[in-house]
């Protein structure tokens, strides 16, 4: 598995896995399932407070998942949220925890980051799951923290912190430019 940025060539099979994964993905995320919304979403990756990236499987270099860094903000704290979504023909291969911690490794080692945040609505187990196995620590909950279908919802915050030590521990990142 490697990770690298989205790119326009993506934007077929992103669409069509936005479409098959609606009935998964409802109503915590809104992924690109327009060619207009799909071009605002890689105006908007290719900001300095923003990143968009894929997963691929390597034999194939199907799409597995998706991994947005959002709201990067430098100087002193280095700090951004992530938000991610599955290939719903790939769900429960582990490949999302794979995509996840390559995500990590690289915010921590290519962008030079030092926290990284996921805000996860409480009822969303497998989010809740995902994090939990890459190492994020649960940090509490955010009450009416988004305004989803008409109500606002709380989400639990969940965070990983880069040491010193774990970036020394990290394995070289599976990145590809392909």
């Amino acid at each position: 598995m490697y990770i690298r940025r989205v790119r326009g060539s993506d934007r077929s099979s992103l669409i069509e896995i936005a479409r098959r994964g609606q009935p998964f993905h409802h109503p915590w995320i809104r992924p690109p399932m327009s060619r207009r919304s799909f071009k605002q979403y890689l105006c908007r990756t290719s900001k300095p407070d923003a990143e968009g990236l894929v997963c691929c499987l390597c034999k194939t270099g199907e799409i597995a998942g998706v991994f947005n860094l959002n709201n990067i903000v430098r100087g002193s704290l280095l700090t951004a949220f992530v938000a991610y979504y599955a290939n719903p023909s790939l769900l429960g291969k582990g490949y999302m925890t794979e995509g996840l911690k390559l995500s990590v490794e690289h915010a921590f080692l290519c962008l030079g980051l030092h926290r990284l945040e996921a805000m996860v609505q409480p009822d969303n187990t497998r989010s809740r799951a995902l994090v939990e196995r890459c190492g994020f620590r649960h940090e509490g909950v955010a009450k009416d923290y988004q305004y989803i279908e008409g109500s606002w919802r709380d989400h639990e915050r969940w965070a990983i912190v880069a040491k010193k030590s774990d970036k020394e521990g990290f394995k070289a990142i599976s990145w590809s430019e392909r």
